[in-house]
């Protein structure tokens, strides 16, 4: 979900490869002689050698520091191992592996040594605080010197981040919990009604917190960060190429005439000034104005979905079964400092947890990253070291001992639940479904995910995930693939590469669709996958990924209706639609939204569980039927069931009830709209062209070796109501 205009500007910066193989032209990828007139279905068919052939980058091969263990979004306890080693092809071999282990990213280390040939050494835990710590592995040779892999002779590719971040937790206090769940949000001053001083702070806001995220990872050198000029827009119209009432990006009036700027080395975008300090570093002005300028050219200011994700944080805690003692609370990577001119920025992070902690005598902050799977650009390197520097000074100042911890992590992570591969499906077939292809047709169906970077494939922990999800999901979605179009119908996972290296060996979503369209498709559809609101990589990176190989000048795809869609007439004969998220969905298909939701709920109530040694709920197991006019479903059915006072939750099939709960017993009342979800998926899935659900009643009694469930409802199928009954027999 990262992070609206900063993949663009990453990409600038630092991943920016040349756009390749346009169709009909060879393929060179890295823009190497080697590579000049190879054909281009070579490199993007079937079988493809690319790191051969092509010159893909291969990181099994590249030299590297492979951090072992920990890996990076691990949790901790005790006694461990912390090992790490040289790899790749022509990688020396060090005397041996120094590791600095810091509480604070910029504290004094703990030494240890690791020798060949393990590199192993043993670190207690126990002596540092449960929480945050960042490890850093530094090969040294025969002389006791730093080996630097970045330079000759090695020269190995990419950003090598500064650490690697776990936690420690040898026993949290949770008896007080604060879950505090987040992402990249962009601030939302309130509805967007011009560029307004506090619409363009927002922005600000906004560039201030990816700078340092950034800076701190290595990414952006010291050199980029001064104060030698402002930028200024003219705030009625910040396109306009002829601005002379204008203001800086803190809504200010600035006197005297704006010049032209094209850009510099570290002022990416072009851009009009004073040319006069202001108080603000010029970096950060210009992230700040190269995302203003991108949502005027999108026109997409006013779909900032803040308050929505908000409002989803908060049915996510509003929905757990269990009482935890907890208080729940939300956080943005994008506004834990706001920009204070000339001066320090103030830390917004710190004093929303202070608030908390001071009110509600929380005992520990535990931070829930609203990722499908682990990422340390947006976990340990991210949230948890700025949690951890809010919660030591807190605790400094009002004396509290509160400890940090984390919901997911590499053991909990979302992509491990049914729920959130449902959503998955549901998405996939609202998007064909809608879009009525006649019988007959050839379709293959892309789910967009991130691209990459050299860096990121080197080091970043999701590197390690990113295959385990795609592979995920196409296991989850091709066995239905009859249910949304034809049988064999091909669904892929790819990448959104738009600005990014193009030769980075993952089948990029341009490269997929070019390799379709030259096959004959009629129509290939492509819905993100890893982006669940609207954002700036949905309505410019994914669509732009989508045509750079076949048809780079089409900017048609990035016009949207009011759905939020693109359609693109590719070389004549092939239509790419290009869907919209799951929240933009859901107005006229809530189901992926429901399951997305109740994905994120249990894996919540499953790590709570596991924090407050609460036992998690049984299984319950049997059959289940539906039927009533042509429809006929009988499966087999397994479910979590979970129980606590009135509350009852069938977690799989995402189905509360209220009632009686004791033990492994419950009888109640389901809610209607939740069973009206569940039904609506079993259809989907079992091939009917359903249009909505709704059911008019619901009941639930269970004990430990059976039970029922029934409900009554009607369907919409193929446009006529029919009468339904599910019963599932528990066992």
């Amino acid at each position: 979900m990262k992070k609206l205009s900063a993949t663009i500007v990453i990409a600038l910066l630092l991943l920016a490869g040349n756009t390749h193989a346009f169709l009909g032209l060879s393929c060179n990828p890295e823009n190497k002689d080697q590579y000049q007139g190879v054909d281009c279905a070579q490199c993007h068919g079937p079988g493809a050698t690319w790191d051969t052939l092509c010159g893909a980058f291969d990181p099994a091969k590249t030299i590297r520091i492979e951090y072992e263990s920990p890996k990076g979004c691990d949790e901790v306890s005790g006694t461990i191992k912390i090992r790490a080693s040289l790899q790749g092809v022509g990688a020396p071999t060090p005397a041996s592996m120094k590791y600095e282990l810091r509480t604070d990213p910029q504290g004094t280390p703990t030494v240890l040594t690791g020798t060949p040939p393990a590199y192993e050494a043993s670190f207690d835990t126990t002596t540092v605080r449960d929480g945050f710590v960042a490890l850093t592995a530094i090969p040294v040779d025969g002389n006791g010197d730093k080996i630097n892999i970045s330079r000759p002779p090695y020269s190995a590719p990419g950003i090598i981040p500064p650490y690697r971040g776990f936690l420690v937790n040898n026993g949290l206090d949770v008896s007080k919990p604060l879950i505090v769940i987040g992402s990249p949000l962009h601030p939302y001053p309130g509805p967007f009604a011009g560029w307004t001083p506090d619409e363009l702070k927002g922005n600000l806001t906004f560039a201030l917190n990816l700078a340092e995220h950034l800076g701190g990872l290595g990414f952006l050198p010291e050199l980029c960060f001064t104060d030698a000029t402002t930028l200024v827009l003219d705030p009625s119209d910040p396109l306009n190429e002829n601005p002379s009432t204008v203001v800086d990006l803190m809504g200010e009036s600035v006197a005297g005439t704006p010049l032209a700027n094209p850009g510099t080395a570290c002022l990416t975008s072009p851009f009009f000034e004073i040319q006069k300090p202001n108080g603000l570093d010029d970096l950060i002005e210009n992230l700040a104005w190269g995302n203003i300028k991108q949502f005027a050219e999108l026109g997409v200011a006013e779909l900032n979905a803040t308050p929505s994700v908000i409002e989803f944080y908060g049915e996510i805690i509003d929905r757990l079964t269990y009482t935890y003692n907890h208080t729940g609370d939300w956080y943005s990577t994008f506004e834990f400092r706001e920009p204070v001119r000339g001066g320090e920025p103030v830390f917004r992070l710190k004093e929303k947890l202070k608030q908390s902690i001071a009110a509600q005598g929380t005992t520990a902050v535990l931070v829930f990253g609203n990722f499908h799977r682990s990422s340390d650009f947006e976990m340990s390197g991210d949230a948890w070291p700025i949690f951890q520097e809010a919660v030591d000074e807190i605790n400094e100042e009002l004396g509290t001992a509160v400890r940090l911890g984390s919901i997911t992590n590499n053991n909990h992570m979302l992509m491990d639940y049914e729920s959130f591969l449902r959503a998955q499906y549901l998405m996939a077939w609202e998007l064909v479904k809608s879009a009525k292809i006649p019988a007959g047709k050839k379709v293959g169906i892309i789910s967009a995910a991130h691209g990459s970077s050299k860096t990121t494939r080197l080091y970043d922990i999701s590197r390690l995930y990113n295959p385990v999800l795609k592979q995920k999901i196409e296991d989850y979605i091709n066995p239905r693939m009859a249910s949304i179009y034809a049988a064999d119908t091909p669904f892929k996972v790819c990448y959104s590469e738009y600005a990014n290296d193009p030769a980075d060996g993952l089948r990029g979503i341009g490269e997929q669709v070019w390799e379709w369209v030259n096959e004959g498709y009629d129509y290939i559809l492509v819905y993100p996958m890893e982006w669940p609101w609207g954002s700036v990589e949905i309505w410019d990176g994914i669509r732009k990924s989508a045509v750079e190989v076949v048809d780079p000048g089409n900017t048609g795809i990035l016009k949207r209706d009011e759905r939020q869609r693109s359609t693109a007439v590719l070389k004549g004969t092939t239509r790419l639609i290009i869907g919209e998220s799951l929240f933009e969905q859901r107005p006229y298909n809530a189901a992926p939204y429901h399951y997305y939701l109740a994905a994120n709920t249990q894996l919540l109530e499953d790590r709570m569980s596991e924090l407050t040694g609460r036992a998690k709920p049984g299984t319950v197991s049997g059959t289940l039927t539906l039927t009533g006019g042509p429809v006929a479903v009988s499966l087999p059915f397994s479910d979590s069931l979970a129980i606590q006072g009135f509350k009852i939750t069938l977690q799989n099939a995402g189905v509360r009830a209220t009632g009686i709960g004791f033990n492994r017993f419950a009888a109640g009342m389901v809610n209607r709209e939740d069973m009206g979800h569940y039904i609506f998926a079993l259809l989907a899935e079992n091939g009917y062209a359903v249009e909505k659900v709704q059911v008019k009643r619901g009941t639930i009694t269970a004990w430990q070796s059976g039970g029922t469930v029934h409900a009554a409802a009607t369907a919409t199928i193929n446009g006529s109501d029919t009468s339904l009954n599910l019963k599932i027999t528990l066992q």
